[in-house]
């Protein structure tokens, strides 16, 4: 494994605020969530301002469309990396390397199943309902978690000597950032850990308008 250092810039920061920071360090690559790509694409396009030398950006947690991937390609001149993953079970699958779609499971850590919606197991070419179970955490073991997101399977390479499952494609959930009033954007992140530990907040609503 290689080593290298690591720069870090909070998702509290405005979208305005990143791609600024973005093209001061001049980073070779970049991890973030879709979404938020998609913003600074969209604000890099409207303002010209652009990384220089980045080259991958690695997208966990969302499903990654083929738009966003040719989008980063045309604006910044740099490939995805897109991953599937989740804060209950690490990494679920990543994208098949040279291929335009499909993600190879990482079945080492967890097992994936396609379900419809009365429990049956989907075939090739069905949506269902991803529903995981871990194998690593013995800890705090999931199973048959569903995740609440859909997928959709794809027959495996058979030349392939592990041949690991495979997903065509991942129809699920994303965060949605927030268009504050002046227009910038931002990571709806709020910690409310400290007060819940304490016992003063149960419950809370974000209304924008």
């Amino acid at each position: 494994m290689g080593k290298g250092e690591a720069l870090a810039l909070t998702l509290n920061t405005s979208t305005h605020e990143q791609l600024t920071w973005l093209c001061q360090v001049e980073a070779p690559y970049l991890s973030t969530y879709p979404s938020n790509l998609q913003a600074l694409l969209q604000l890099s396009t409207e303002t010209g301002l652009r990384p220089q030398g980045m080259s991958h950006v690695v997208l966990p947690s969302e499903p990654v469309s083929p738009e966003l991937t040719q989008l980063a390609e045309k604006v910044w001149n740099c490939a995805c990396l897109a991953t599937y993953s989740a804060n209950e079970v690490g990494l679920i699958a990543s994208a098949i390397p040279g291929a335009t779609e499909g993600y190879d499971v990482a079945a080492e850590n967890v097992y994936v199943e396609l379900l419809h919606e009365d429990g049956s197991p989907c075939e090739e070419g069905d949506v269902g309902r991803i529903v995981l179970t871990t194998l690593q955490d013995l800890r705090r073991p999931l199973l048959r978690y569903a995740i609440g997101d859909y997928g959709q399977w794809v027959p495996g390479d058979p030349t392939d000597p592990i041949c690991l499952p495979r997903l065509r494609c991942i129809f699920g959930r994303e965060r949605t950032m927030i268009r504050l009033g002046d227009g910038h954007r931002i990571w709806p992140h709020f910690e409310f850990a400290g007060l819940i530990e304490q016992g003063g907040i149960r419950r809370w609503q974000l209304v924008q308008k």
